[in-house]
């Protein structure tokens, strides 16, 4: 019985720690239409499942960032183009599936249903050229009932479409001739006049088509002569567009179009936009969501920036401001989760850089204040203490692929080394040193660099720094899954009394890839004052402190 019990522990363990989630990267992945891609986010399983971006190394589609399960696209998400087009909304293995919104390169915006990647069920449209249509779709054509209004208000049409043409009854008001033709059409041409099939607020006794030097209307108005029912409006001060359900009016529900700047799609009473609704600034962003006294709201808000190809999702308050727990992803891929504080990410969460290593801590205005937690890009949890040299070098040389961004700490001014332009504490800290440190050379060249010994006496300074080079020179490092340990090829100088500097260089051997730009000193320097300091630098093979004297 004991060891049965026994057994099923050990059991439990092994599954609890296959569902463990964690954070990392996993390159050439397939999408749903075999597009390759690369993921950085939440990992279990092995695939990518919880929050996380695709990174597409193709020529149109940036990335799409939101919800993965087992691998696949699934729950809230944006697919973002290059061009500053996109698809948003829910999707189901890989594609989308549900309420969602698409741009189009032309500017066509639908916000509609989607049934295994195609437009289905309810749709609205608002065309690049500012037409309208509101109506139904299926596989990705118009099907069933639509109502379309062009951008040159000539006609108001309402048809019914099979396989995108008109075919069968419907109506088609002229606005020129204010004449009304009811009848039926076939492949999109008209057949014949007679009853049509449905009736249409075009044929209401109440409705008018006029022109003034204020508007063009084409409504159905009530016993007061307001707009109401199923109308259209266009106001040539505003240059907007306005149709829907109106009562009294006032539009309640429908779509504003202000030529070639907005679009909106939702709910409006007398404090403004309320419930679902979606608004897009031509070239600038789409928002959609919840909206309350016409400010997005809730927990569940998207706003896509277009122009600097960014999408937040999560929270927003009453007055529009996004606070609160949030997902956000810049142009580069780079993730943000965590809290955030009008727009700003600030509070408790991690980043992950497109090298997939996860950086967990307290944030102010995107600054990593307090770091809670370091995990690479394979899983594995980083210390930020390394007991030895081997292992220090190993991450460090890592790290520098991103300019040493993932350990970047706050701003330091205590490092007065000639030829620094700005540098940083590190929060990532070599074994024995006195100072860790990240910064910038005025050629704009990045580096790490860990100090030690600083003495006027040359003979201790030397000894470290003898010490230091025999321990680089023997460093195993694991800088490839699936490599063996390397060694860093390169010759020790040696110091002399008196020498302004001496360093002995080191690279990675050419046979792993993405470090051939780099090297690794280990100096010994003369400062003005007297004192000798020994350290460690890792960066680039340019710039001052790789110069020959």
């Amino acid at each position: 019985m004991k060891q049965y019990l026994l057994l099923s522990l050990l059991l439990i363990t092994v599954f609890c720690k296959a569902q463990l989630v964690t954070t990392g990267k996993i390159e050439k992945l397939k999408d749903a239409w075999g597009e390759s891609f690369t993921y950085t986010g939440e990992i279990k399983n092995k695939q990518p499942n919880g929050m996380g971006v695709a990174i597409y190394s193709n020529d149109y589609v940036l990335y799409y960032a939101g919800s993965f399960l087992n691998g696949q696209y699934n729950g809230k998400g944006v697919l973002l183009y290059k061009d500053g087009s996109f698809l948003s909304g829910n999707w189901k293995n890989g594609k989308q599936d549900g309420p969602g919104a698409h741009l189009n390169k032309s500017g066509d915006l639908f916000v509609g249903g989607f049934l295994d990647g195609k437009k289905e069920g309810s749709a609205k449209y608002v065309y690049g050229n500012n037409g309208i249509l509101v109506g139904n779709m299926k596989a990705d054509e118009y099907d069933g009932r639509c109502i379309y209004i062009p951008s040159d208000f000539k006609t108001l049409n309402d048809n019914i479409y099979v396989a995108g043409k008109k075919n069968g009854s419907g109506y088609q008001y002229e606005f020129g001739s204010k004449k009304l033709f009811e009848g039926t059409w076939k492949n999109g041409e008209w057949q014949s006049s007679g009853t049509a099939s449905y009736n249409s607020f075009l044929k209401h006794p109440k409705f008018i088509a006029e022109k003034t030097d204020a508007h063009l209307l084409m409504a159905v108005t009530n016993s007061k002569n307001l707009l109401d029912d199923t109308s259209f409006a266009y106001d040539y001060s505003l240059k907007k567009r306005y149709f829907g359900r109106y009562n009294d009016g006032f539009i309640k529900s429908g779509i504003i179009v202000r030529d070639d700047s907005t679009r909106f799609i939702g709910n409006i009473n007398t404090d403004g936009a309320y419930g679902q609704a979606c608004l897009l600034k031509v070239g600038k962003y789409f928002d959609e969501g919840t909206y309350e006294k016409d400010f997005l709201t809730g927990p569940n808000s998207l706003s896509i920036n277009i122009e600097k190809k960014t999408v937040y999702q999560g929270a927003a308050s009453n007055g529009g401001e996004f606070t609160g727990k949030a997902f956000f992803v810049n142009a580069s891929g780079v993730i943000y989760y965590g809290d955030y504080k009008k727009g700003l990410f600030t509070g408790q969460g991690y980043k992950i850089g497109t090298d997939g290593i996860c950086i967990k801590g307290t944030w102010d205005d995107g600054s990593l204040q307090t770091l809670t937690s370091l995990t690479s890009a394979t899983g594995e949890n980083i210390n930020l203490k390394p007991a030895s040299l081997s292992d220090a070098l190993t991450n460090a040389i890592k790290f520098y692929n991103n300019y040493f961004s993932a350990i970047e700490g706050k701003e330091n001014y205590d490092l007065d080394w000639e030829d620094v332009d700005v540098a940083y504490s590190s929060n990532y800290h070599f074994p024995g040193s006195t100072g860790d440190y990240i910064f910038d050379d005025y050629d704009y060249s990045t580096y790490y660099l860990a100090t030690y010994t600083s003495t006027t006496d040359f003979t201790k300074a030397k000894a470290k720094y003898d010490e230091l080079c025999k321990q680089v020179k023997a460093a195993k490092l694991n800088l490839q899954k699936g490599v063996a340990p390397v060694l860093l090829e390169g010759s020790i100088e040696s110091a002399t009394e008196g020498a302004e500097k001496t360093i002995s260089k080191f690279a990675v051997p050419s046979s792993i890839s993405g470090y051939s730009t780099m090297q690794l000193g280990v100096g010994i320097m003369q400062k003005d004052d007297g004192y000798y300091e020994v350290f460690i630098i890792i960066g680039d093979d340019f710039g001052y402190f790789f110069e020959e004297d």
